[in-house]
């Protein structure tokens, strides 16, 4: 008796399926909504090392149109060292030469309809004195003096950070680094990564404990 329920209980599923199948023919559908044209926002993005900026203006108008062509939306230029041997084809980096060919890129950019980012800098260096307190990374540094009780500190509280240079591929002496950076001959080359100069740190706190 249940196998029989069961098994009635499918064929009235069925034929209920069928029915709904069969009800939703004559129906008209609704139409389907287009896909939406995608802006440069919406496309993919990528970077494009300037090996050295060994760049040319044709060059540089054949490659966007071919990266417009891919379905790319834009490109983050990021100047770097070059290739070893072909150093008579660089542009220095911030050179008239080389506003010159940023400006080509983006009114070429422009026209094709694709964006055009840039790095802050040659290499990754976010950073250097015209940049703020405010608007900087940064990071903790302490030291700890042990003063006996009732004793004073007699020490004037200031703290100099390590200097220290990070490039990429390369060691570079501190203190071959010069301010601004935009003056250093070069820079193009240097691939810096990171760079602390040694300089009195602002006090932040003074904190007393009794050990």
């Amino acid at each position: 008796m249940r196998w029989t329920r069961f098994r009635g209980f499918k064929r009235g599923l069925g034929a209920l399926v069928a029915a709904a199948m069969l009800a939703g023919v004559g129906q008209a559908q609704p139409a389907a909504e287009a896909w939406p044209t995608p802006t440069a926002s919406a496309r993919p993005w990528s970077r494009w090392w300037w090996m050295g900026s060994a760049a040319e203006p044709q060059e540089i108008s054949r490659l966007l149109a071919a990266y417009r062509a891919a379905g790319l939306g834009g490109l983050e230029i990021t100047p770097i060292y070059g290739v070893r041997g072909e150093e008579a084809r660089f542009t220095p980096y911030l050179s008239p030469e080389w506003m010159d060919l940023l400006r080509h890129t983006v009114a070429e950019a422009g026209r094709l309809g694709l964006g055009i980012d840039l790095a802050t800098g040659t290499g990754w260096p976010f950073g250097g004195p015209d940049v703020t307190l405010d608007e900087g990374s940064r990071n903790l540094q302490f030291q700890t003096f042990d003063v006996a009780g009732g004793a004073v500190l007699d020490t004037v509280l200031r703290f100099v950070q390590e200097p220290m240079v990070r490039a990429v591929g390369r060691r570079i002496a501190v203190d071959s680094i010069r301010i601004p950076f935009r003056r250093m001959e070069g820079l193009q080359a240097l691939a810096l990564e990171q760079v602390r100069l040694a300089r009195a740190l602002p006090l932040a706190a003074v904190v007393a404990r009794e050990a």
